[in-house]
């Protein structure tokens, strides 16, 4: 009689604690956002970005902030004048010790000019950029929310473009690339042709390039996994709860990471990991699926790592490069540890083993690269990454 009392209290109870255990994954689920992927105001920018109601220099804005940028900082502002959209850097969305001299800040809003240019043909406008001279400092040694560039726009004849229409569908894939689809001649060809003045591509097209450069992007992620400032200053963007990215709106999302349907689920779930072992799923996913899967790494390379003008069309050249990709139906994703962990070595004072590494395998071309990045056929596609809206970026 103990015994069957006993076995029907376990039963009981097990019955409960699984009711428990289960709801408790359904309201983590629900409340993480795996029902509603890429859905809600954080996304709405996507989606609304052609609105009827905000015709004229605003449409550019529109664009503007649906470009890529660095660990997704969104780090621009606008001020809206007559026949003029000036762009400024909003210097407090900077990313540290990742980006000491505000190089990658420059190129992201590089990118935001490209979708802005591209918009201006579709919407009637001639657009002039104007962008400020200078060299890049220290970001403690940069006035706050400098201006970047002035377009002024004058009256022109519609005339929308693939590019534009590729915009909103234009999203970064940290996703497995099919090693079975080889990029192209043509689009290598593309690729290798500057859309900017002072802007070489280096394709590592060979087999024994193609390792070379991805064994460099794999160490200079261990090195920065290493240095703690570099971990600390990237991990404050990442965004592991929907919470977050709906006050946020900016980071990167479990969503952006490009896990497979179920681990993306299953990474909602569980709770946020530890900097370590974070640290250590970026390695592994660096060394695994982003150079691991890559049929094609390249990179974007430049006369002067920290003059401003020329980050600025690195971006501009990035932005075009994977909107054209996207209208190709290919993926693109920034590799950028290799130029970040440069940027670390000059803040520090200290000889760049990385940068003499590079230069010697880049040896044919003339600049220093400034932007790296892979090249595919994504086997998923991307998952959206949450924008923040018109107000918080228009002065």
């Amino acid at each position: 009689m103990m015994n069957s009392t006993r076995r029907q209290f376990l039963k009981r109870t097990g019955l409960t604690t699984l009711v428990l255990v289960s709801g408790g994954l359904v309201w983590r689920a629900v409340d993480n956002g795996v029902f509603n992927i890429g859905e809600g105001p954080a996304y709405e920018p996507w989606r609304n970005w052609q609105s009827d109601a905000d015709k004229g220099p605003l449409t550019l804005v529109r664009a503007g902030i649906l470009a890529a940028n660095a660990h997704n900082t969104q780090p621009w502002l606008f001020r809206i004048a007559e026949g003029q959209i000036k762009l400024y850097a909003d210097t407090s969305r900077n990313l540290g010790s990742f980006d000491p001299y505000l190089r990658e800040m420059h190129i992201s809003l590089g990118c935001a000019l490209t979708n802005m240019e591209i918009a201006a043909s579709a919407s009637g406008y001639g657009a002039s950029i104007d962008i400020v001279p200078g060299k890049l400092h220290l970001s403690e040694d940069t006035p706050a929310d400098p201006l970047i560039a002035t377009i002024t726009l004058t009256p022109a004849t519609i005339a929308p473009s693939a590019l534009y229409g590729a915009i909103p569908h234009r999203h970064t894939n940290r996703g497995a690339y099919d090693l079975g689809h080889s990029v192209p001649a043509s689009a290598k060809d593309a690729f290798r042709d500057p859309q900017q003045p002072g802007i070489e591509v280096y394709l590592a097209d060979n087999a024994e390039a193609l390792t070379e450069l991805g064994t460099l992007i794999v160490s200079s992620t261990e090195q920065i996994i290493k240095d703690h400032e570099m971990s600390g200053d990237s991990s404050k963007w990442f965004r592991m709860s929907r919470d977050d990215v709906d006050q946020y709106r900016d980071g990167v999302t479990i969503d952006a990471f490009g896990l497979p349907p179920m681990m993306n689920v299953g990474a909602k779930i569980i709770p946020a990991p530890s900097a370590g072992l974070s640290d250590s799923q970026w390695l592994s996913g660096t060394r695994d699926t982003h150079v691991g899967t890559a049929p094609l790494l390249g990179a974007i390379c430049v006369a002067d790592l920290y003059d401003k003008a020329t980050a600025i069309k690195a971006g501009m050249q990035w932005q075009r490069m994977h909107l054209w990709a996207t209208d190709q139906g290919m993926a693109m994703h920034p590799l950028n540890q290799p130029a970040e962990l440069v940027d670390r070595d000059q803040q520090l004072g200290r000889p760049s083993a990385m940068a003499d590494q590079l230069a010697n395998l880049m040896a044919p071309t003339k600049g220093k690269p400034t932007f790296f990045f892979r090249a595919g056929y994504a086997e998923r596609p991307a998952r959206l990454s949450p924008r923040r809206p018109l107000k918080s970026v228009i002065l």
